[in-house]
């Protein structure tokens, strides 16, 4: 999932986590896991501050984040 640079700060990303954490626990999906570009330290900050934290794990250059729901 990608927000527009013009529609961010606008609350679409926060409830696009929100969505996507309820449907992993009625799935019974223990994990969400996704992927910020590195060096990106807004993306990682609005991520950390939503519970995420960095896996260790690289993934085509971008750094690995999860969270347990």
């Amino acid at each position: 999932m990608m927000i527009d640079k013009d529609q961010q700060r606008k609350g679409y990303g926060k409830a696009a986590l929100i969505l996507l954490t309820e449907l992993a626990r009625e799935l019974n999906r223990p994990r969400v896991a996704s992927s910020v570009v590195q060096h990106k330290d807004a993306a990682m900050r609005f991520y950390e501050g939503f519970g995420f934290k960095q896996t260790g794990a690289i993934s085509d250059d971008e750094l690995v984040i999860s969270i347990t729901v």
